[in-house]
């Protein structure tokens, strides 16, 4: 059995797409193909938004596969029953999204509908009713936002509202290491709730469920604007959950400076998390905050070296994703390549087909690193299973020669 906490989800809309590529055909097989025409510019990884003659597929939100110049692969697509997909009448288009807009602060969820209906009938020689399935309810879902009329988002949602348009979108929950895609039609009241001694609040409906916590870059400005921020207090709701800091919190308390508290409803319990100094060596992998890169941040910030962040919260170096993060950026981060030294950063290739992990050379010529999924650590290098996987070995153009202490 397997499961996983939604917390930390992130929840993005498709607020721009490309010119509609039109497609004259669908294969009936196992990862459909699309026929469209040469130089569509439709690439693996790109994800879009269906428009098909097949009602099963229609407003679906997938990625593609596998392209030629002529056709585009859709593999979470299984079109091979006939019945459901008639051969020939699949046509239609594919748009793709060309732009993503983050629904931010979500404070409640709700969800309703989705449920199975029946209609009853009784033959003369049954002394009981039966259910005959019907159909199944439209399912609507709505999102409670903390109010901030600047955000990006509000334009996006209000224009869906007035338009009537379908919106693709998109959550990746990273406990469960998971991109989920689908579709829905916005209804957006940007008229705020209000209550004294409360958060404004403002509805956003869409069909889908989530959770997330997350205090916008605007609203912490506009609080130190206002006077000292004191403390950030958030809840853990749902049956039985309890006031105990996760490792995201600690994380996000320490990276704040400022007390965080924790409001359990269920058990009407409170509890305050207290900012400390994070050690480089021992804290947990949390991907997009405590990773390799983070890691490596915040070493070269200890020898006065200041990097870029570049981290994102999915795993990029799946084949699935086009990102090819440490390829793409270390020399545009002032790197140069060198010979192994303490200090240098080198540049692995573990389990995958990128360039995806990344430690620092320590003065005892050990690596300091954050592998996926452990805490991380210092680890032997000069021979066996790191040094094998180094692709690169490189030094920042500012770093100082000799290595200032970083050990807390």
């Amino acid at each position: 059995m397997g499961f996983a906490l939604p917390n930390g989800a992130t929840v993005f809309v498709g607020s721009k797409l490309a010119t509609p590529v039109a497609v004259t055909g669908v294969s009936n097989a196992a990862g459909a193909v699309f026929t469209v025409a040469n130089g569509h510019g439709l690439a693996v990884g790109d994800v879009v938004l269906v428009s098909s003659g097949w009602a099963l597929i229609d407003s679906l939100v997938a990625r593609v596969t596998a392209q030629t110049t002529t056709s585009v692969t859709i593999g979470v697509i299984n079109s091979t029953d006939t019945n459901f997909f008639p051969a020939g009448s699949g046509a239609g288009s594919l748009s793709k999204v060309s732009e993503w807009t983050e629904i931010p602060q979500i404070t409640e969820v709700a969800q309703s509908g989705g449920d199975q209906q029946y209609t009853q009938i009784q033959f003369l020689a049954d002394d009981r009713q039966r259910n005959l399935a019907t159909y199944k309810a439209a399912k609507s879902q709505t999102f409670t936002m903390a109010h901030d009329s600047t955000l990006p988002i509000y334009s996006v949602l209000s224009a869906a509202d007035r338009s009537g348009d379908t919106l693709p979108l998109r959550m990746y929950v990273p406990k469960a290491k998971e991109m989920r895609y689908w579709s829905g039609k916005a209804s957006f009241d940007p008229q705020p709730t209000t209550a004294v001694n409360n958060v404004e609040t403002v509805p956003n409906s869409h069909e889908n469920p989530t959770e997330h916590f997350r205090i916008d870059g605007e609203h912490w400005a506009n609080a130190e604007d206002a006077g000292t921020i004191v403390r950030v207090i958030h809840s853990h709701p749902g049956d039985g959950a309890r006031p105990i800091p996760s490792d995201l919190d600690r994380q996000q308390c320490n990276n704040s400076g400022v007390v965080w508290g924790i409001y359990a409803p269920d058990c009407d319990e409170y509890a305050e998390v207290t900012p400390d100094a994070i050690p480089l060596i021992g804290r947990p992998f949390i991907l997009g905050s405590h990773d390799c890169w983070g890691l490596v941040m915040d070493w070269h910030a200890t020898q006065g070296v200041v990097l870029n962040d570049f981290r994102v919260d999915y795993p990029w170096w799946e084949s699935q994703y086009p990102d090819n993060l440490y390829f793409e950026n270390w020399e545009r981060e002032g790197f140069v390549e060198c010979e192994p030294a303490p200090g240098c950063m080198v540049i692995m290739q573990v389990e995958s087909a990128k360039w995806n992990h990344a430690g620092i050379i320590t003065e005892e010529g050990e690596l300091l690193h954050h592998l996926y999924g452990q805490p991380s650590c210092i680890t032997p290098y000069a021979r066996g299973y790191f040094i094998d996987r180094t692709m690169i070995c490189v030094r920042h153009k500012d770093l100082p020669q000799e290595i200032q202490p970083w050990r807390v």
